[in-house]
């Protein structure tokens, strides 16, 4: 967390205000290496009620969007062609938004 402590040394940010990055980052490291500038940034020039909230926010869209991979890798799409040309498919799609369909044959 190098910015987060240049931010502490300076007196940029808070020590309560380090404790939430802190706390973020161990939600995803590897996530809060990547967006550490833009949290302290929001850390030197919000409260520690709105920076919890930006915190829990950023939590929350990391944790999405990583569910979300793991849920696009099993995503599957099965077509084939039968005799005379028709083409049954089954889609597997995400679970809770997905729907898994057999449409009518099509030519």
């Amino acid at each position: 967390m190098p910015a987060t402590r240049r931010a502490l040394e300076a007196g940029d940010v808070s020590l309560s205000a380090a404790r939430v990055l802190v706390a973020a980052r161990g939600a995803n490291p590897e996530a809060f290496d990547l967006s550490e500038d833009q949290l302290v940034d929001a850390a030197r020039i919000h409260t520690i009620n709105d920076l919890q909230r930006v915190a829990s926010f950023w939590r929350q869209r990391v944790e999405r969007d990583h569910l979300d991979e793991g849920l696009r890798a099993r995503r599957r799409l099965y077509a084939s062609v039968s005799f005379e040309g028709m083409v049954p498919w089954t889609e597997v799609s995400i679970p809770k938004r997905a729907k898994h369909c057999s449409p009518p044959y099509v030519r």
